[in-house]
């Protein structure tokens, strides 16, 4: 197994997930995959939906295919990545942001990369269904014990390591 976005392969261990672990190459298969690629094209895929859907909203159909144009995978990687590991929307869109910077005008640069951000949640959201369950279902619980308990998550990894 290669380290292919380690937090999304280890919430596709945990929630069983089987199209979350082909996509981050836990589960063999005969070619790797390219996990930020997958999830571009899941978004793409949206994007295109949303321009030939937006007939009368002219200013989302001209953002929509800014972000078309310009978005790569090298522009949704460290986003994508650091999901797993509690990013949020408006970090994921200052990431994009100075991701996108110098490609498109400034005053594009906000509306763009939360356009484009917009998408990536939704394409992962939608592939890993079990995964985000579980990364939220843990993070309502982490938050539920430090702040109602008074007290850390405390765990033993399946190697035998302690965590917290």
């Amino acid at each position: 197994m290669d380290g292919t976005c380690n937090g999304f392969q280890h919430y596709s261990a945990m929630g069983r997930d089987t199209i979350g672990a082909i996509f981050t190459n836990v589960l063999p298969t005969e070619r790797p995959s390219d996990f930020y690629q997958s999830i571009l094209d899941s978004a793409l895929k949206l994007m295109d939906e949303d321009i030939a859907a937006e007939g009368a909203n002219f200013e989302k159909l001209r953002v929509a295919k800014i972000a078309r144009k310009v978005v790569t995978r090298s522009i949704v990687k460290r986003p994508v990545m650091a999901i797993p590991y509690g990013l949020s929307v408006r970090g994921a869109v200052d990431i994009c942001r100075n991701n996108l910077h110098g490609k498109i005008s400034s005053a594009d640069l906000t509306p763009v990369a939360q356009y484009i951000i917009r998408n990536l949640f939704s394409s992962i959201n939608s592939t890993f269904r079990n995964s985000m369950a579980i990364k939220q279902w843990l993070a309502g619980y982490n938050r539920y014990c430090s702040s109602k308990l008074g007290v850390p998550i405390e765990y033993i990894s399946p190697m035998g390591f302690p965590g917290r």
